[in-house]
């Protein structure tokens, strides 16, 4: 907002006033709520590669996202074919009927009009299902937010005209450009998310995967009828620490579970693999207490198969090992396809120097324990 105003560079917000604080909050919230999911993409990746103020505001902003309007909503439902009816006498709902397949829910569900949950992409609604419904009394409508294709468009023409071409920004824009794209696509998202319940789902004791019901309509789909889960997202859980010892046992111990599944499908097994398994994109439920805790993957958009994951992955991460044991970055390196020769040389020598500051810190590392401690995580994750 600032470059486009011809303002100068933003205060350094450590050696900002409070006052000033606040209202740089308020800015930057009024500024998110009209940017795109481009943007709000980009500000998600950022993670805490940003100060304590900035995590602060970019947090209450994920929390606060307007949803759809009621217009759009009912738009996008009845584009998906499951008939939305106002309810009159019934205030803030409204009724869809879920097609019957042959398997999963069916028939007539209580919608409630304010989304449970919202995001850039899309939101989410808890349905309920009515005396004549089948399958599941509570079920997941995933409702993808309209002309997205539209707004992607205005908003990468407004900042690809700000972006220096060939530089760092640009090409994470063209990183993060790709991972939107697959978040767009939920015929292929539907697909992961079948595929993660048949490899991960139950293959280690309270590991789940959420189920997807249906994707509607059949040709790219705008709605997703999914299993309805409990708990709260690993994220929100961490969050709010527990004094039940046993509880944090379980949660790490499931956590441990899900990377060794994940990492043996990926390089030893299917080549599939969840792509962005981070603390927001699992659920954690005790709500059946402690003994019974379920930590479910969710969130498949942005999901890969590789064919021959051996040769693919596998290799390429034991030449990263090895030239992690004979402190070897030219080694390193060669794990990777390196389109640039130049900023291949430049990532050797960030890691040798990181590596010799890390020896610095932490005293001289002989290899004999480096190899134990890269073999012992290997063993692990299988």
């Amino acid at each position: 907002v600032a470059y486009l105003q011809g303002l100068p560079a933003p205060l350094d917000m450590d050696v900002a006033s409070p006052e000033f604080k606040e209202l740089a909050s308020q800015a930057m919230g009024n500024t998110l709520q009209g940017a795109g999911p481009f943007t709000h993409k980009m500000l998600q990746s950022t993670g805490d590669k940003v100060g304590a103020a900035l995590q602060e505001i970019l947090l209450a902003f994920k929390d606060s996202i307007a949803p759809m309007s009621h217009r759009e909503l009912m738009h996008q439902v009845t584009a998906a074919g499951i008939h939305p009816k106002e309810l009159e006498d019934v205030d803030g709902k409204f009724m869809v009927t879920i097609p019957d397949v042959g398997s999963g829910p069916s028939g007539n569900y209580f919608a409630p009009v304010k989304a449970t949950a919202s995001a850039s992409i899309g939101q989410g609604h808890l349905l309920r299902g009515t005396v004549i419904a089948s399958g599941a009394e509570l079920v997941w409508l995933k409702v993808m937010r309209p002309f997205l294709d539209e707004k992607l468009s205005e908003e990468y023409r407004i900042l690809d005209s700000i972006t220096p071409a060939g530089s760092n920004t640009a090409k994470a824009m063209l990183e993060v450009k790709a991972s939107v794209r697959n978040e767009l696509d939920w015929e292929q998202e539907a697909h992961f998310m079948r595929r993660g319940f048949e490899l991960y789902h139950d293959s280690e004791p309270g590991l789940r995967s959420v189920q997807i019901h249906q994707a509607l309509p059949a040709e790219k789909p705008v709605v997703l009828v999914m299993e309805a889960l409990g708990g709260s997202t690993l994220a929100g859980w961490i969050s709010k620490p527990t004094q039940d010892a046993q509880e944090v046992c379980e949660a790490a111990r499931m956590y441990g579970g899900a990377f060794r599944v994940w990492v043996k499908e990926a390089l030893a097994g299917s080549g599939f693999f969840h792509g962005d398994p981070h603390a927001g994109n699992f659920m954690m439920d005790f709500s059946r207490g402690v003994e019974h805790g379920r930590l479910t993957f969710i969130d498949y958009g942005n999901s890969f198969e590789v064919e021959d994951p051996i040769a693919k992955l596998s290799l390429p991460f034991i030449m990263l090992i090895m030239g992690c044991l004979f402190d070897s970055p030219g080694l390193a390196v060669h794990a990777f396809e390196w389109q640039d020769i130049g900023m291949k040389d430049k990532a050797a020598q960030e890691i040798r120097q990181a590596w010799a500051d890390f020896h610095v810190l932490e005293g001289s590392i002989g290899w004999l324990a480096k190899a134990k401690g890269l073999v012992a995580a290997w063993f692990d994750a299988f």
